[in-house]
């Protein structure tokens, strides 16, 4: 992730920040390696599609999660989505949840959403 483009507060001019997330897999056979092993993995990626970066790197930072996001199996969001249609957005109980898509905060933010207008509505 080119974070530096998210704001131009995040870094000082003419710099970079990039933030990189492992595949599943490849995170948990290198959990327990050196940061320096790490960052080194990394910067052979970034650098071979960042080359003018080369010699430029300031610092890092390496931080471990070892639940970060969970890891579907197929058809899990058919059931999810079928799980939804079946939602009475007319009930006095509303579910809301970030299990209700691609979990994370904001699936959590926008069901608590959904789910406060449905019971404002039917307070109506």
């Amino acid at each position: 992730f080119m974070d530096h483009n998210k704001s131009a507060d995040r870094v000082p001019a003419n710099c970079y920040m990039i933030n990189s997330h492992w595949e599943t897999d490849s995170s948990f056979r290198h959990f327990n390696a050196d940061d320096e092993v790490l960052v080194n993995k990394t910067l052979d990626v970034v650098l071979k599609y960042f080359p003018e970066l080369k010699n430029s790197v300031d610092m890092t930072h390496v931080c471990r999660w070892p639940r970060a996001l969970p890891k579907t199996s197929v058809g899990v969001y058919r059931a999810i989505a079928e799980f939804n249609a079946r939602r009475d957005t007319q009930a006095r109980v509303q579910f809301a949840g970030d299990y209700m898509s691609a979990a994370g905060q904001n699936t959590a933010v926008s069901f608590g959403d959904f789910a406060a207008a449905n019971l404002v509505r039917s307070f109506e």
